[in-house]
């Protein structure tokens, strides 16, 4: 007799106390911790946490960090919106650095 189970769910590209690790860190140290993975784990992390709503801002940060053929790679459809949310993401905060100045009063 053989297990019927087949699980539904992905299976996660990182090890799972590396998962924990980056869902608890700073989006600096996620950052830093990214780029020590491999191009294609990074990308294959990035579609894996744009897959999971809780995970979708991380999804964004690991993917600004993926060349947008390996994000293709890693999902075709995934990485395109993947591509497009981080061009999205970097022309806001281009409008938000714009500099403000005060009013003087005489």
């Amino acid at each position: 007799m053989y297990n019927r189970y087949m699980p539904n769910e992905a299976a996660c590209p990182v090890n799972l106390e590396l998962l924990g690790l980056l869902l608890r860190s700073a989006e600096e140290r996620v950052v830093e911790i990214v780029d020590e993975q491999d191009p294609k784990q990074r990308a294959r992390l990035a579609v894996f946490c744009f897959q999971r709503a809780h995970m979708r801002d991380m999804a964004v940060l690991v993917a600004s960090r993926c060349d947008e053929r390996t994000l293709r790679q890693a999902d075709a459809t995934i990485g395109e919106m993947l591509i497009e949310q981080v061009q999205e993401r970097a022309s806001k905060a281009k409008v938000s650095k714009s500099r403000i100045t005060l009013a003087r009063a005489a």
